[in-house]
């Protein structure tokens, strides 16, 4: 749990670093082509910020999780997380099965 610790709080971090960067030069470009390229790098950088708020949230959870002494527990249905899924995801707060059902949900 220390090592999981560990990592999460590392992880969080490097997001925070990642998210606190200076933006790139915003200035409209003349040709065309290179005008839709900046366009769409922006895009691209905006999705990414995105999930790596949502992962920093994840990982800001489970460190709460484990302070107060329930990481590693589904937050469906209360069952214990396989240990192979937390080592793989450490945020992660469901169970496979929880999981794809919230996911099913969302769509």
């Amino acid at each position: 749990m220390r090592r999981q610790r560990t990592w999460l709080e590392e992880e969080a971090a490097a997001l925070r670093r990642d998210l606190t960067r200076p933006e790139e030069e915003t200035e409209r470009l003349a040709d065309p082509a290179d005008e839709a390229q900046r366009i769409a790098r922006c895009a691209l950088r905006a999705d990414l910020f995105s999930l790596a708020i949502r992962r920093l949230r994840a990982i800001q959870e489970a460190i709460e999780a484990i302070e107060v002494g329930d990481y590693g527990i589904c937050i469906g249905c209360d069952k214990e997380i396989p240990r192979r899924r937390l080592e793989l995801t450490p945020w992660t707060r469901r169970c496979v099965a929880c999981q794809a059902a919230a996911e099913e949900g969302e769509a």
